[in-house]
């Protein structure tokens, strides 16, 4: 389901499937330093671990004439069910990421509310705003089939 971009504001619900159990893509995806390598558009990343109350900085290049630096703070993490993050920087918001199993396969509800906080990120999704939400849409899709090629090279390497 895709969300509506009002006052330079993006909202998004997403539902993604993976075919593995929860804890096998949770296990991934806590190999945080492999984030970079799965991401090739994420210019720069500075996370420790998957867990509460961590700080990650970051700066993603978008197929757009611009770069986004932020921060994701991990207010809430249980695993392997939930995490919740906040984001501050040029995009400020919030992310949710729930885990729901079903049967040998995982789907992520991915649901956002973000908004451009830099003059300059604002002003372009003001005056361009299908751009930010394309730039927006394709962050999160191609990030999603990027985790998806991880998943089966991961799973190649442990056979």
């Amino acid at each position: 389901m895709r969300g509506n971009l009002v006052n330079a504001e993006i909202r998004s619900d997403r539902i993604y499937h993976f075919p593995m159990a929860r804890s096998e893509l949770w296990r991934l995806l806590g190999n945080v330093e492999s984030y970079p390598d799965w991401w090739p558009w994420m210019k720069e990343f500075d996370a420790k671990r998957l867990r509460q109350g961590e700080l990650w900085r970051c700066t993603i290049q978008p197929p757009l004439p611009y770069t986004l630096q932020g921060q994701v703070r991990l207010a809430v993490v249980i695993e392997p069910e939930l995490i919740e993050a906040e984001l501050t920087g040029d995009i400020a918001g919030w992310a949710t990421l729930a885990f729901l199993e079903d049967g040998d396969q995982t789907q992520i509800r991915l649901h956002t509310e973000l908004s451009a906080s830099s003059a300059a990120i604002r002003v372009t999704s003001r005056t361009f705003p299908s751009l930010a939400r394309w730039g927006h849409d394709w962050v999160l899709d191609t990030a999603a089939r990027q985790l998806m090629a991880a998943l089966a090279l991961d799973k190649r390497g442990s056979a």
